[in-house]
């Protein structure tokens, strides 16, 4: 290894090998102030400070020199085209599709960011040609269960979680972090729409998942217009109806109880079997509604392979929508889910899950 001076163009080089936190900080102002900084840290835990710096020739910087308050956010790792928002010069960075709402102390605040702190400014120090800003924080808010945007390389990036051990698991980090690791229930979506592209090519990434007797009874109805949806509403409880109002597309989840009709194209080689569930309608049915809750599971987990997010609700009326959407008995009702692009606030908390050792026994 050879030892060099250090100077400017090394020195960028070799912070280009530290991973660094990305948040956008916000001052208030007319127009509102904000940057993308991966200067970001803890200070002191008594009292709490933290710090980031800002060069003085950035366009933020006359509003946060005489700033009382500012906000931290810290991105999650869905967050790169609002970290690129925030680092652009030249361009209104508070215009849609940013949203965002007028906090405490009149400092802009970000929808739908991992965390944020508002924080009093207690001082500023120059350091050769930026300034640190040192502020104790206020009031703070966070969400888990996702991952913070990283800086590395000149390149945005995320933590990618450890296999259960190595070698082990056939789908990489990546794949892993998109289905489970960071995958939630969403309860808010932006007005992006989700394309009927978008459904066809999750249905053909799930439709080869195995089924009992190759039988496939899920069926899915894609609720889009307002009318259509004026019409499911009255069934689901009060708490699902106003974020399903909302969302960008709903699926409604029913069991096809005449799947065996399908039996002797689908699953050829037992053709007979089609006569055997047409004279046992208690198990064509119970197998009907086993077979499309594991298809639902397959598609949920294909709702998420597509960058999408997806929102189940069992709080509805069950006999309600059959009545509405499947008069004639054949389909039953299992699920309805909201589809699209997660919005602000879109996660809650994540709850607690079992351990191995609650789950899994050797008999």
């Amino acid at each position: 290894m050879t030892t060099l001076p250090v100077d400017g163009d090394l020195f960028r080089t070799l912070l280009r090998h530290q991973a660094s936190t990305v948040t956008v900080v916000t001052a208030p102002g007319t127009p509102p102030a904000g940057f993308t900084a991966t200067s970001f840290t803890s200070v002191s835990l008594a009292p709490p400070l933290v710090s980031f710096c800002l060069g003085r020739t950035s366009s933020s910087w006359p509003a946060v020199a005489v700033a009382d308050h500012v906000a931290v956010h810290l991105l999650s790792h869905r967050q790169q085209g609002l970290a690129r928002t925030f680092a652009t010069s030249g361009i209104d960075r508070f215009a849609a599709p940013t949203r965002w709402r007028t906090g405490p102390h009149g400092v802009p605040v970000l929808d739908g960011t991992l965390a944020f702190l508002v924080c009093q400014v207690v001082n500023r120090v120059g350091a050769g040609d930026h300034v640190v800003v040192l502020a104790e924080p206020l009031l703070a808010r966070h969400a888990d269960g996702d991952y913070p945007l990283l800086y590395h390389r000149g390149g945005y990036t995320c933590l990618t979680p450890a296999p259960a051990a190595p070698d082990l698991l056939a789908l990489d980090g990546a794949g892993q972090q998109l289905l489970f690791g960071a995958a939630r229930t969403a309860n808010t979506f932006t007005d992006d729409p989700v394309a009927d592209e978008q459904i066809q090519a999750i249905h053909h990434l799930i439709r080869n998942a195995p089924t009992a007797f190759n039988s496939q009874p899920l069926r899915v109805v894609l609720v889009r217009s307002a009318q259509a949806r004026q019409r499911l509403l009255p069934h689901l409880g009060r708490r699902n109806r106003a974020k399903t109002a909302a969302a960008p597309l709903v699926l409604i989840l029913a069991a096809d109880t005449a799947f065996h009709e399908h039996l002797p194209r689908v699953y050829p080689h037992r053709p007979e079997l089609r006569d055997v569930f047409d004279a046992d309608l208690a198990a064509r049915q119970a197998q009907a509604r086993f077979n499309a809750a594991l298809q639902i599971g397959y598609l949920i987990v294909g709702i998420r392979a597509a960058g999408l997010a997806a929102g189940p609700m069992a709080g509805f009326d069950p006999a309600g929508i059959d009545a509405e959407y499947f008069p004639d008995g054949r389909l039953r009702s299992l699920l309805v889910v909201n589809v699209g692009q997660p919005g602000p606030d879109a996660w809650a908390e994540r709850l607690p899950r079992l351990h191995y050792d609650d789950v899994v026994h050797t008999a």
